[in-house]
């Protein structure tokens, strides 16, 4: 592997932990030689799923960045574009970017986003990000025999990239606020109790404290997988103490 290989692989992998699965899938999805190292059956793709994996554990995105990619697949569509452009550089260019750290980056997107909405294209970037209230008490018993069955679960929900999913949980503080985090699962076979570990490692909520609940309810049995309780990628969970 050469140099400008390696430095392309940790740059696509720093920018899809930043902007999360939209940006992920849709860059994949163009198909693009340069980024051959995304396609599973790349010898490559190792080093570069484990770069997803480890800068998603340290970089911390503006709230509600990759809530607005997934609304809106022209600004995804303008951040890709973007970023391809930012491939481009030249060494000079891309070494200053890297040693300008975190502000670079965020200079950077400021002025995609800038530029995007200047355009007028995407009128969903104003719309309020996920709401962070406590779990509706009516959802909180999950009639299991309406769920779809497991093994028929996955296979309406194929993984992609060796099976790395994103799962969205939205957390409320004690003082009435909240957060939407961001969590890699291996892949829906994953079970409810390995996800609130990860969740644990992240904000630092015991595993044994944390309630979460879904668009069906409460996943009640931390045995029981995620597609057990039809949790897709993307999907958004409640996490309650």
């Amino acid at each position: 592997m050469s140099l400008k290989e390696f430095d392309t692989i940790k740059l696509t992998a720093h920018f899809v932990s930043w902007y999360g699965g939209a940006f992920w899938f849709g860059l994949a999805k163009r198909k693009i030689p340069e980024l051959q190292f995304m396609d599973p059956d790349d010898s490559r793709f190792i080093c570069f799923s484990e770069f997803v994996v480890a800068y998603s554990k340290v970089l911390t995105p503006p709230a509600g960045l990759k809530q607005e990619l997934r609304n809106s697949a022209a600004y995804t569509a303008t951040i890709i574009d973007a970023f391809l452009q930012r491939l481009e550089w030249d060494p000079v260019q891309h070494y200053e970017w890297l040693w300008g750290g975190v502000k670079a980056m965020l200079d950077w997107h400021a002025s995609v986003t800038k530029d995007f909405t200047n355009k007028d294209q995407n009128p969903q970037m104003q719309q309020s990000p996920p709401s962070l209230e406590e779990p509706d008490p009516k959802r909180q018993k999950l009639d299991e025999s309406a769920l779809v069955p497991e093994d028929q679960f996955l296979a309406q929900h194929p993984q992609f990239f060796s099976g790395l999913v994103y799962i969205n949980v939205s957390v409320q503080d004690a003082a009435g606020g909240g957060q939407v985090i961001e969590i890699i699962v291996q892949s829906l076979s994953e079970s409810v109790a390995s996800l609130k570990e990860k969740i644990a490692g992240k904000i630092q909520i015991p595993a044994n404290t944390q309630n979460l609940s879904g668009k069906a309810g409460v996943l009640k049995d931390n045995n029981r997988s995620l597609a057990h309780y039809n949790v897709g990628a993307g999907d958004f969970l409640t996490l309650s103490l």
